[in-house]
Parts: C-alpha cells; structure tokens; sequence
C-alpha cells in the first residue's frame, strides 16, 4: 500500500465475484473509499499460489498518487499510506462478515 487517495484494485475480484461483491457493499455502506476496482486472477504476487491450490485469496493493491513502487525512491518519506486506515477497517470489516 503507497496511498490508496483513488481506492484499491483487487486481484481476483472477477473471480471471487460473491466475496467482492460483499467487500463492494462494505465500502458503499462505510464509505471508506471513492472506489473499488477488480481484476482476474494473475501470477504476479503470493496469492497465485494460494489461489492456484484452491484457497480464495485476493491481492490487493492502491490507487492513487504514489508510482515509485519498488525502485530507489520507495521509501517511507514519499509513501503517503493515504487512506490506509480506511482499506484497514474495510478489510476487518470484511473478514468479520464472512
């Protein structure tokens, strides 16, 4: 998470489409952030594997501002973490009403 200022994209969300929908719900009741987006399943992080033997499993990453994942300017002092209390809380949220 850099900052999440324009919502959160969540891997697997096209194929978990009933537990994306509840997290989609979450946010528009809670309103925590402008939007929610979904992806197909990819191979790009660890969740593959977990998804590949079966366990449901999102990757989740934000929208916003913040482009300097992974290279010499990612640090601390340049990564806002905005609205990251909110993808917390919708996260809790989420997993408590499963």
């Amino acid at each position: 998470m850099g900052g999440a200022s324009e919502g959160i994209t969540l891997v697997n969300g096209s194929v978990l489409k009933e537990q994306f929908e509840l997290m989609e719900t979450i946010n528009f009741e809670k309103q925590y952030l402008p939007n929610l987006k979904k992806r197909g399943a990819t191979a790009n992080s660890d969740h593959h594997h977990f998804t590949k033997s079966g366990v449901p499993s999102f990757f989740i990453y934000s929208m916003g501002k913040v482009k300097n994942y992974h290279d010499i300017n990612d640090k601390s002092e340049n990564t806002p973490l905005t609205n990251f209390d909110e993808v917390q809380q919708l996260l809790l949220d989420f997993v408590k009403q499963l």
